[in-house]
């Protein structure tokens, strides 16, 4: 290094709750050049008081889902025909 002080990182989270945005930041810092940076991490909430908000917001904001699972419709027949069609498969039907 150039004799340079390393420059200080400060990473400001709402908290360490595992997700996206808290993985992407540990990912950041894990693969900085640590001669050229050195990174400290700021949460402003305690992971539990975060999940506990999440929740309440998760639950006024919830949009329906429908009453059957995607697996629920794999035992159902298949239309060979109406697939090939579908798809624009020529030949024979199975």
């Amino acid at each position: 290094m150039s004799g340079r002080a390393p420059i200080r990182v400060l990473h400001v989270l709402l908290s360490l709750e595992p997700g996206g945005l808290e993985n992407g930041v540990v990912n950041v810092i894990n693969h900085l050049d640590r001669d050229r940076f050195v990174s400290s991490v700021c949460c402003l909430k305690h992971a539990e008081a975060g999940a506990a908000e999440g929740a309440a917001f998760i639950k006024r904001h919830i949009i329906r889902v429908t009453d059957k699972a995607f697996d629920d419709f794999a035992g159902a027949e298949t239309d060979s025909r109406q697939l090939r069609r579908m798809l624009g498969i020529s030949g024979a039907s199975t």
